[in-house]
């Protein structure tokens, strides 16, 4: 090896390293410049939306490897690399990166449309396919639920997102609907003006909404009777409890019977009825089916005449004598 030849070779191209990587710090440098007031004014906008704080370090963490990724790219082209390859393998990694983690990038494009679009927030009283409880956290993963008895449930928010979802919490106020049976034979009125007189004296239903008492439907053992009338949200439950429960004081009040099931069974002798009934008239017979009358022909008088003519003066074959 010639290194004469090679440290003239060098020399030659010393310039030319030198203005590369040149090139090369100064994209680096203002790459980083960039990168800090691009992330600055993303956080600052991202903060001002009031998502939640999860998805907002998602959000600013991908961003930033983003950012670090194109800084890279540049900063090797700069050094007059060929940057083709590494940007084919870097397309065929996060291909074959979002194929393993599909279930993973479902659930967190899952999560960032909850938080866009809000179809609930955290208090909120919710009802999520067959889950229910209170809204206790919002994540880029999943959401949870505390329930009625203490209990976390997490749900996958890919779940969240295809499931009916019913908010209890959108409004302030909320209308109960109160079912309650009486014998057969009772007083209708009666009924109706014990039930009323327990949800208007309730210190928690909204009179002024209204309040309805009505006959719904007939069961096998009994009458229904169903109430209507109005609550704050907050107080749905406790109106729900002590409603239900002036309805059996007032019922054992006025002496209205709450009937459980029952079947009565009546045993009859069998005997010879001898009296005679009524017979339902029979079925009506189907009429014959009248015939078309047939058009004659009209008469031509021409051949009426004919007729007599041939009649009167037609010549009679003459009788042969017997020998």
């Amino acid at each position: 090896m010639n290194w004469e030849q090679v440290g003239q070779e060098f020399m030659e191209k010393l310039p030319q390293i030198g203005i590369a990587i040149g090139k090369f710090l100064l994209v680096v440098i203002l790459g980083v410049i960039v990168e800090k007031i691009l992330m600055a004014l993303l956080k600052k906008v991202l903060y001002k939306t009031k998502m939640d704080v999860a998805v907002i370090s998602f959000v600013l963490s991908l961003s930033k490897i983003a950012l670090k990724i194109a800084i890279i790219i540049l900063a090797l082209g700069a050094l007059n690399l060929d940057v083709t390859a590494l940007t084919a393998s870097l397309g065929m990694f996060g291909v074959a990166l979002s194929v393993a983690l599909k279930d993973t990038l479902s659930s967190i494009a899952s999560g960032l449309n909850i938080i866009v679009n809000k179809p609930f927030k955290n208090g909120d009283f919710v009802e999520i396919g067959s889950y229910s409880g209170v809204i206790q956290g919002i994540k880029i993963m999943s959401t949870e639920l505390l329930t009625g008895d203490n209990k976390v449930i997490v749900i996958p928010n890919s779940v969240v997102n295809t499931s009916a979802i019913v908010n209890y919490s959108t409004q302030d106020i909320r209308r109960i609907d109160m079912s309650m049976g009486v014998a057969y034979g009772t007083d209708v009125d009666t009924v109706k003006n014990a039930m009323y007189e327990v949800v208007a004296t309730n210190d928690l239903v909204l009179n002024d909404k209204g309040i309805m008492v009505v006959l719904d439907k007939y069961d096998a053992s009994s009458i229904s009777f169903k109430a209507r009338f109005w609550v704050k949200n907050a107080d749905y439950w406790t109106a729900y409890w002590s409603v239900q429960e002036g309805f059996v004081r007032s019922f054992t009040k006025y002496g209205i019977e709450i009937p459980f099931d029952q079947l009565d069974v009546h045993l009859n002798n069998l005997v010879a009825d001898d009296k005679e009934y009524p017979k339902p008239p029979a079925i009506p017979k189907e009429e014959p089916k009248k015939e078309e009358p047939v058009e004659e022909e009209p008469v031509n008088p021409l051949n009426k005449f004919d007729t007599f003519f041939n009649e009167k003066f037609a010549i009679k074959p003459k009788k042969t004598k017997k020998n």
